[in-house]
């Protein structure tokens, strides 16, 4: 049994989910592999809803209801380039149109009343998902391939607790309730959304939240393989668009992902390895429109490849707050005070690095958002902020084995006149991360790429039929669908 999950980009047009998805889905059934396929929405189709959902907090129900249309249109047109059979388009249509005029009643109503809670907003953002599934189930039983839809979106209730085993026991024995009853002999699509959370799924998840569910999903069944079929070949060396020579990582462990995630990654959403890691099963990152790929295996254990180290991503944006007194030396409880703190403002730290009389932190948000937490940190010490920094990790297990490696980055950065803010080493040694200014980052990146793995160029890449070549499409640091 294996769990697929389709991105928005692989889920973005007629010709894709015909000629890519479906297909792929037959070649699993081919090997007797029992798929449960989940699906993001299509492309673009989340941010249009989040689009009405503001127009109808406007009070602009005509703006809204325009925006709906352009939703269902672009829905049914797909479902006509697709679907031969009359009956089964007729169905499909009529349950697009269903779900997307009880959409257009329930924006209606908040544009009464101007307001519109977190919970209600996912209720909105739920139906992308809904309408991506049920669209890829009827092409599939058009092509005469056994389906049946189910929707997700009320298997997670409440709020999500990530520090919590127990909870997540439970998590997985509500999805695999909801699909006891599915019939054996046909192929389950699923939404990719599990539920309306109090915090929203947006900010308690963010975009990316059907890797998430493929992952619980994945886990709940006891699954062989989770596979996130998106728009890349899999996790590659850094990002291609930065440096051509950038190459495929056949393998990696769950460490090195969530590491290579949380700074730039955005492959696979941060959130799917713990539900995996969890259950021991393996994530496969595969390519839609390279499905002759082996992409990228996630898997337990420590995983070691000839290089140094395995890849380098980089995150731009983020904001260095540095907090000095003299009150802190050999005092007690002083780095609480500044953790509470951030938990107040719901901050959050990426990297950290502390001396006798000052601390410095790197985060997500910049100065202006930053601004009532400043001030509280006002009363701690004196607060500066550095704004327009950028993450630039390294990450790889071999790093343990190595003697030379920081010497070599530190000598290559310095000859660059790169100047680096903040230095952290994580994780058990498998991650060491640098902050430096937004302008060298990308220098940065290729310079580290090319002292390091300037052997390695063209390594790993897949074959591409069509140029007769080899083939490098793919992005540690982006390509997310």
């Amino acid at each position: 049994m294996i769990v697929m999950k389709f991105g928005g980009t692989s889920m973005g047009s007629a010709a894709s989910i015909k000629d890519n998805v479906c297909e792929i889905v037959r070649r699993e059934l081919t090997a007797f592999r029992s798929p449960f396929v989940v699906v993001s929405a299509m492309s673009g189709v989340t941010s249009e809803l989040v689009a009405a959902s503001a127009l109808a907090v406007q009070r602009r129900p005509e703006d809204c209801r325009l925006r709906i249309q352009d939703i269902q249109s672009r829905h049914v047109q797909a479902l006509k380039e697709m679907i031969t059979d009359t009956s089964i388009l007729e169905t499909a249509q009529e349950e697009i149109e269903r779900e997307l005029t009880q959409l257009a009643v329930f924006l209606d109503a908040v544009s009464v009343v101007g307001e519109l809670s977190m919970r209600s907003h996912d209720i909105v953002i739920a139906v992308g998902e809904k309408l991506a599934a049920q669209v890829l189930c009827s092409v599939l039983t058009d092509l005469g391939i056994g389906s049946t839809y189910v929707n997700l979106e009320s298997v997670i209730t409440g709020d999500l607790t990530y520090d919590s085993p127990a909870y997540w026991d439970q998590v997985q024995d509500q999805f695999k309730a909801r699909l006891e009853w599915l019939p054996r002999d046909k192929v389950p699509v699923l939404t990719g959304f599990f539920g309306p959370t109090d915090k929203g799924i947006l900010q308690s998840v963010g975009r990316g939240y059907s890797d998430f569910c493929a992952s619980i999903l994945g886990a709940a069944l006891k699954a062989d393989e989770i596979q996130i079929w998106t728009d890349v070949d899999g996790v590659l060396s850094t990002n291609p668009v930065v440096v051509e020579e950038a190459f495929l990582l056949p393998r990696i462990s769950f460490d090195e992902m969530g590491e290579l995630a949380h700074f730039g990654a955005k492959v696979l959403h941060p959130h799917s390895v713990r539900p995996a890691f969890r259950a021991n099963i393996p994530i496969r990152i595969l390519n839609t429109f390279h499905p002759q790929c082996p992409g990228t295996l996630v898997v337990s254990g420590k995983t070691e490849d000839s290089g140094p180290f395995k890849a380098i991503a980089y995150k731009k944006g983020v904001t260095i707050l540095r907090v000095e007194t003299a009150r802190m030396l050999m005092a007690y409880g002083f780095m609480a005070r500044i953790s509470d703190l951030f938990a107040k403002h719901k901050v959050s730290i990426d990297l950290i690095a502390t001396s006798e009389v000052s601390v410095s932190m790197s985060v997500d948000e910049n100065p202006v958002q930053l601004k009532a937490l400043i001030r509280d940190l006002g009363e701690v010490g004196e607060v500066s902020t550095q704004s327009q920094q950028s993450i630039v990790s390294i990450v790889g297990t071999e790093m343990q084995n190595g003697l030379t490696i920081h010497g070599r980055l530190f000598d290559a950065l310095n000859r660059a006149q790169i100047p680096i803010h903040l230095i952290s080493m994580g994780n058990a040694l498998i991650n060491l991360s640098l902050v430096v200014d937004d302008q060298h980052c990308e220098q940065a990146v290729r310079l580290l790429h090319q002292v390091f793995f300037e052997i390695k160029s063209g390594h790993g890449t897949c074959p591409d039929p069509a140029a007769g070549g080899q083939k490098a499409i793919g992005n540690v640091a982006g390509g997310k669908s």
